[in-house]
């Protein structure tokens, strides 16, 4: 059986009390600073049995497609017709080789269609970027989301979440080198919940055995706005930045558009 090293409440002894809950296997830090981040990571150290996935604000984290759709609908029906036209269309081009059910979903992730892919990554920086990139949107906070892959074990049989190795799929370059750079991993909501309310749910399974009591599954670290262009700074300095992690056309013109808002030539709100 896989195991995974869970972090406990206890390593985050040294920020404050008023900073940190703790429940259900899920921590939530609020930061003081940009620097608190390093302190964070230093604590995480070079575990690759978290994933990470960085936002401009606090949300449920829900893919595309459950953003989209309600549950009143019928969940697997409709993600069977995109999943189909999308497999039909591929097949058409005749430039891939047989792809997996998982690899049809990524690319059409990747080209922006609505799936039940989540994307993550296994670098807490990179999380960080994706958190902090565009201006400033009125949120008070941008978050940064850490998820143990003892999820996987926790589901018993239900595999809600699904790793891709991305070293073994068929993928173009352009797609292989973009999620190389971005170190990208992808969740796979099954039944369309929120991945927090999940963790919640099992860890509370678990608890009845006495398992994974203090121990973190899943992590919300929240730090403030106005660190943005400390931290942007800071990840330049490590070679993260859009150009890196989007090698492509499509990062390109990105890269224009943010320009336009940095230089406040247009409104976030225009593009």
């Amino acid at each position: 059986m896989e195991s995974y090293k869970k972090l406990h409440i206890d390593d985050f002894n040294n920020f404050r009390k008023e900073n940190k809950t703790y429940n259900d296997g899920v921590l939530e830090l609020q930061l003081t600073s940009w620097g608190e981040f390093h302190d964070v990571v230093r604590i995480f150290g070079s575990s690759k049995d978290y994933i990470w996935r960085g936002q401009n604000k606090i949300a449920k984290l829900e893919s595309s497609f459950d953003r989209k759709f309600t549950q009143r609908i019928d969940r697997q029906k409709e993600l069977n017709k995109i999943f189909n036209n999308l497999k039909q269309r591929l097949e058409d081009l005749q430039k891939t080789g047989p792809l997996t059910d998982n690899e049809i979903w990524a690319i059409g992730q990747h080209y922006g269609l609505l799936t039940p892919l989540l994307d993550w990554t296994e670098s807490p920086y990179i999380a960080s970027y994706f958190a902090f990139y565009e201006r400033g949107n009125g949120q008070e906070n941008r978050v940064v989301y850490a998820l143990n892959r003892a999820l996987k074990l926790l589901m018993k049989g239900a595999d809600r979440f699904v790793d891709f190795d991305l070293f073994n799929n068929n993928f173009d370059h352009r797609q292989n080198q973009r999620l190389r750079n971005q170190k990208g991993k992808f969740t796979k909501a099954l039944e369309g919940e929120d991945i927090k309310s999940v963790v919640e749910k099992f860890w509370k399974e678990t608890r009845k055995k006495n398992k994974y009591l203090n121990e973190i599954i899943f992590a919300e670290i929240r730090i403030p706005d106005k660190f943005q262009d400390e931290c942007l700074r800071s990840l330049e300095s490590m070679n993260i930045t859009h150009g890196v992690l989007f090698p492509d056309y499509a990062g390109a013109v990105d890269i224009c558009k943010i320009d336009l808002v940095n230089n406040k030539i247009i409104s976030p709100r225009a593009i």
